[in-house]
């Protein structure tokens, strides 16, 4: 078995790659944006990290309906078609959180301190690399698949990460209650390290995703 879903047309492999590749930097843009929005109080810097996250969005939504368009004028067969919709919706939901959530974070002015912040950053770090081993076994399915099975480590090292996220954020939110905050700063807060956390989880479903395909497809 040579591919994921096709042996010679290389389009709709580059635009899956393309679009993975625009969602990790829609994410990348987010931490990095988060990072900025602990260190300015200034209206435009703020203004202008919703703006450039919503961009990165707005790119990776562009690129997802191009592999529609692709798949619509009659590539691949019906199976595979499904199969890259299912993947595409849910790689999608990654940036469609990361604009969500900064700009929740900032059009509601919420307060994060220490040591809060470097525990949702040290969440965002683990999630970006479970995206990039995601790419890594995405790539690997659609150029081998059989080779990429034999791989499947990555999947279970994306499950792995997910649960020390999950470990976090409980701790993170049993810290929050325990602190003398406001009750309405507390719920604000952990409203916040969930979405942030719930991130990892879509990249946990996506790998569910992959390796369901892996074993149908498996002869």
């Amino acid at each position: 078995m040579v591919s994921f879903f096709f042996k010679k047309d290389t389009k709709i492999r580059d635009l899956l790659m393309k679009h993975l590749d625009a969602v990790i930097d829609c994410y990348t843009m987010f931490t990095e944006g988060l990072s900025n929005v602990f260190e300015t109080d200034s209206e435009e810097e703020l203004i202008e990290i919703i703006n450039r996250v919503s961009a990165a969005e707005a790119n990776a939504d562009s690129i997802r309906h191009e592999i529609i368009q692709e798949l619509l004028s009659g590539a691949l067969l019906p199976e595979s078609r499904r199969e890259i919709l299912m993947v595409i919706e849910e790689v999608d939901k990654v940036a469609n959180a990361a604009e969500d959530i900064i700009k929740r974070i900032i059009l509601e002015c919420i307060k994060i301190d220490e040591p809060y912040r470097s525990s949702l950053m040290l969440i965002n770090e683990k999630t970006k690399g479970q995206l990039e081993l995601l790419r890594s076994t995405i790539d690997g399915m659609l150029s081998n698949l059989w080779e990429a099975y034999k791989k499947r480590d990555e999947l279970i090292e994306i499950d792995t990460i997910e649960h020390e996220i999950d470990l976090i954020e409980f701790e993170m939110i049993r810290q929050i209650f325990k602190s003398d905050m406001e009750l309405a700063a507390k719920m604000q807060l952990k409203s916040v390290v969930v979405e942030i956390a719930k991130v990892s989880n879509i990249v946990e479903d996506i790998s569910d995703i992959l390796e369901r395909i892996m074993v149908s497809r498996k002869v």
